[in-house]
């Protein structure tokens, strides 16, 4: 083994990993890419204020963005202060951790096993697809993997030597590592291998131990509590079941494990190279230490079960498990490979495998940087043209598939992202009321292909008499908002015969005349805890006409818990917890004279959005679109008050926008044993009732009979409340 064989995997590496260096961000995980560089940006231009990162897609607000530890854009900031701003320097911070990670592998191999072996996983992973592309892109991956690996490294030495500087510095990684992905916890289980392997028995007695945990997990709750706290949008991190974990009924499906197993297979292991790592798996281990990568690659697979959603939908969610696996592979080559003991004909099959590994891997790189070319991006020549047409400062809404919001960084502009279907009259006037001058986009999107119908939106946009042309060229579009135009009054829509203004906040209450009412899955189409159908009959009430907003929270409360504040004071308030509701509701009515306020109960909201007890599927009919902010028109983010069609009492956002407190417990088999007149919920419970779907929640989570519960403690996104009152 040559003394430095490893400088030359490095320079190898080095070398496939700053091709293309000078790529602007188009091509694969541009999106990610233009987040994480949007961020770096804000930090160069903004002032460098470390916690509070900030994306363009914030609209008119300051865009502080909950998201994962930032230190990887703020790294890029600090350089563009020196060296200006160049996105290669990203890249090439990028290529550095990557590196880094190659070197520390390679010494934590060499530990553990042995050289060669060492020297073999460094290679593979030098020069495998995924793992070169994503060594060079403008995103925290390869700082996420070398943090890994060194946290690993140093541990294994401080079990060994005990060295607190050691210890420390392990601390450190690992603490890194989880700040950037929280899920990076799972490197506990190959770290709980090496104390084990160390102290046995003994291991849960080690205070050191302990305070190695404690240091790691106070440091991950320092974070996010703060960037929770001062958001004003998400990346969506901690949605639950809702985003990128949690997925339990994907995690059951085959579809998951047979696109998981296709990208791997593919993208990460060109192909020949995943037979060579089930090969390796079942090598027998020549020591204990060994199984330090059998651990590591089963704390990875839990992990695949746990973010079920983020590893399904991005490919670089996988990158981690390279790290294990390239050493099962070099456990094959160092045994085999070359060996003069070994004459049966395995070299030559494994040079073979390893021309084919180097040959597809080649293969995909070029199809992963052909993706970066410059003249055949169409998102690239639109950002162009809208830095020359469209004011630095102008606030812009652009139209892309999923959300994507790569033009509003390309373009170097701030404002809004909405999907295709977002796009009619009431959006583009909500935005424009908080400031946006110019809508850009193009004529076809992808999900034209299923629902054709929709390009009919984008081209009743482009010829709209509300909007003036800017730029077309039969692909693309920018047009200028016409405001003068935009804001005609809304025509009065049809009331019931009284109404209230609760003091202070003027929110409206409509008088509810009482009656009875089939309550529950009319439609035979809802959840269990939706039935059985019953008959339920209620007094009068009175119900607010409008989710309680922003503006009003502040009125009573002096502040705003909302995370979408740059929505506006006309938007509903949420991030509040069923007690805090309740805070309101005490203050509100301290202000009163004589009227008492308090939260609908779960009947009363149901006859209320069924507009008195019709049998609407929909707060206001059976087109929900019509009636609610939902998942598939509502650009992820709430929108202001009353910008929908009211129901057939008045009321708007019955249905959509933010899910609503009700003052019931729940109870899954409450609506068994309910009684019939103005039934007010079970006496004892653990968790309160939301009611009426918001803007994250799909279709069937938006109807009348939908009812969901959350511990009163919790805060969500996308959940308010609204009033009423006894008459």
């Amino acid at each position: 083994m040559k003394k430095h064989a490893i400088l030359l995997v490095l320079a190898l590496a080095f070398i496939l990993r700053v091709d293309h260096i000078t790529s602007p961000l188009i091509g694969e995980h541009h999106w990610r890419q233009a987040d994480t560089a949007s961020i770096s940006r804000n930090y160069y231009e903004n002032g460098f204020h470390f916690l509070y990162p900030q994306v363009n897609w914030g609209g008119n607000s300051s865009g502080v963005v909950e998201c994962e530890f930032p230190v990887y854009s703020y790294a890029v900031a600090l350089l563009y202060k020196f060296f200006g701003e160049h996105e290669y320097l990203g890249r090439l911070l990028s290529v550095l951790a990557s590196l880094i990670t190659i070197s520390f592998l390679y010494l934590l191999v060499k530990k553990q096993i042995n050289e060669k072996t060492a020297l073999w996983s460094a290679f593979f992973y030098a020069v495998l697809p995924l793992n070169v592309f994503l060594g060079r892109t403008f995103q925290p991956e390869a700082t996420l993997l070398m943090a890994s690996v060194v946290a690993i490294y140093f541990f294994s030495e401080w079990i060994a030597t005990g060295k607190w500087h050691l210890f420390i510095f392990s601390a450190f990684f690992l603490s890194l590592a989880c700040l950037l992905k929280p899920q990076t916890l799972y490197l506990g289980l190959p770290l709980l291998f090496l104390a084990w392997d160390k102290y046995k028995n003994h291991t849960f007695l080690r205070w050191q131990l302990w305070l190695y945990m404690l240091l790691v997990v106070v440091a991950i709750f320092l974070w996010y509590y703060h960037i929770h706290k001062v958001r004003i949008v998400t990346f969506g991190i901690w949605e639950y079941s809702m985003d990128k974990w949690g997925n339990w009924d994907m995690v059951l499906s085959l579809y998951y494990w047979k696109r998981i197993f296709s990208v791997l297979l593919e993208r990460y292991f060109a192909w020949i190279g995943f037979p060579i790592f089930l090969f390796g798996l079942f090598l027998k281990r020549k020591n204990p230490r060994e199984r330090l990568f059998d651990f590591w690659l089963i704390a990875i697979l839990v992990y695949f079960i746990i973010v079920a959603r983020g590893n399904y939908e991005h490919d670089y969610y996988q990158l981690p498990i390279m790290l294990p696996a390239c050493v099962f592979m070099g456990k094959v080559f160092s045994r085999y490979f070359m060996n003069d003991k070994i004459k049966d004909g395995k070299t030559a099959l494994l040079a073979l495998c390893l021309a084919g590994i180097l040959f597809f891997s080649f293969d995909t790189l070029h199809k992963y940087f052909k993706a970066e070319d410059v003249k055949s991006s169409q998102m690239l020549h639109l950002a162009e043209v809208i830095n020359k047409k469209v004011e630095r400062n102008a606030l812009i809404v652009i139209i892309a598939d999923d959300g994507d919001p790569s033009l509003l960084y390309l373009s170097h502009h701030k404002g809004w992202v909405v999907i295709p279907k977002a796009v009619y009259n009431p959006f583009y006037e909500g935005k424009a009321r908080l400031g946006a001058a110019y809508i850009a986009g193009y004529l076809y999107y992808k999900e034209f292909a299923e629902n054709p119908e929709e390009q009919l939106r984008i081209k009743e946009l482009v010829a709209s008499k509300q909007l003036e042309p800017v730029f077309s060229d039969g692909e693309s579009f920018i047009m200028k908002l016409l405001l003068s135009s935009l804001f005609v009054p809304q025509a009065a829509s049809k009331m019931a015969a009284a109404t209230h203004l609760a003091p202070t906040t003027g929110i409206k209450m409509v008088l509810v005349k009482g009656g009875c009412y089939q309550m529950g899955d009319t439609f035979g189409d809802g959840a269990a805890d939706e039935k059985p159908v019953h008959t339920v009959c209620l007094d009068d009430f009175y119900m607010a006409q409008y989710d309680v907003t922003q503006g009003q929270w502040k009125a009573i409360m002096g502040n705003n818990p909302s995370a979408f504040k740059g929505c506006g004071d006309n938007c509903p308030v949420e991030t509040v917890s069923w007690h805090e509701a309740q805070q309101f509701i005490s203050k509100l009515n301290s202000a009163s004279s004589g009227k008492k306020y308090r939260l609908p109960t779960e009947a009363e909201w149901e006859y209320s959005a069924r507009s008195g007890g019709k049998n609407d599927k929909y707060a206001g009919g059976n087109d929900i679109d019509s009636v609610a902010w939902y998942g598939s028109n509502s650009d992820g983010e709430t929108h202001p008050a009353g910008t929908k069609a009211p129901n057939g009492l008045g009321l708007y956002d019955m249905n959509g926008n933010v899910w609503q407190w009700v003052q019931d417990c729940y109870s899954p088999s409450y609506y068994r044993n309910s009684p019939q007149n103005n039934p007010q919920g079970p006496f004892f419970c653990a968790g309160r009732v939301l009611r009426g779907g918001s803007w994250y929640s799909a279709a069937r989570d938006t109807r009348t009979a939908t009812r969901l519960w959350y511990p009163p403690v919790a805060r969500l996104s996308d959940g308010g409340f609204r009033l009423a009152m006894t008459k």
